[in-house]
């Protein structure tokens, strides 16, 4: 009886230990499983970051193809006076995806063509085109809405730019329509 007794306690004492070295290895486990959830998310927040510097940079390179497309397109018009071609021009440009807003204006600000009635009609494109008319070469910044970068530059001639194109263009809309749907959902955890 005394050996029966002895060789349960160390059957007992023995499942014991087992069960402690499976429960540490669980532990161990589910401690590395933690780690490589943390780094995962880590490396997909990352990834998120670059993946978004280089979408705006690719739609700020569409945008000053599409301004620069348009700026050989519509300088015959402007350098031969064809007013009435260039507006046609401008309100084709406004056409494109993404184009928020187009002026054409002459060195001293006379706006010849606008998307903006208000600025058409008021003649004068003000203290607001002054970085515009400035440009001597295509130049762009953020503009005065979020999510819309401008562009301006002008229009060469033979005795200096005959006139300006600025641009406004909505890089943040163009560039959260064109992300995939794997990169606008956050990553589900799956506990």
């Amino acid at each position: 009886m005394r050996r029966t007794l002895i060789e349960i306690v160390f059957c007992l004492l023995l499942a014991a230990v087992a069960w402690g070295f499976w429960w540490w290895g669980g532990r161990q486990s589910e401690q590395a499983l933690a780690e490589q959830r943390e780094s995962f998310q880590a490396e997909i927040s990352d990834l998120r970051v670059k993946s978004d510097f280089w979408a705006s940079e690719l739609v700020a390179g569409e945008a000053e193809a599409a301004f620069r497309a348009f700026i050989a397109g519509v300088s015959p018009a402007v350098l031969g006076g064809r007013n009435d071609s260039a507006d046609l021009g401008l309100i084709s440009l406004l056409d494109l995806p993404g184009v928020d807003f187009a002026h054409l204006l002459r060195p001293n600000g006379e706006v010849v063509s606008s998307s903006d009635r208000k600025l058409t009609s008021a003649g004068n494109a003000g203290e607001r085109a002054a970085w515009a008319l400035a440009a001597s070469e295509i130049i762009s910044r953020q503009g005065d809405t979020r999510g819309v970068t401008e562009l301006a530059a002008p229009i060469p001639g033979p005795d200096g730019p005959v006139a300006f194109l600025w641009m406004g263009y909505r890089t943040g809309e163009i560039k959260e329509n064109s992300r995939p749907a794997t990169l606008t959902k956050p990553v589900e955890d799956s506990q």
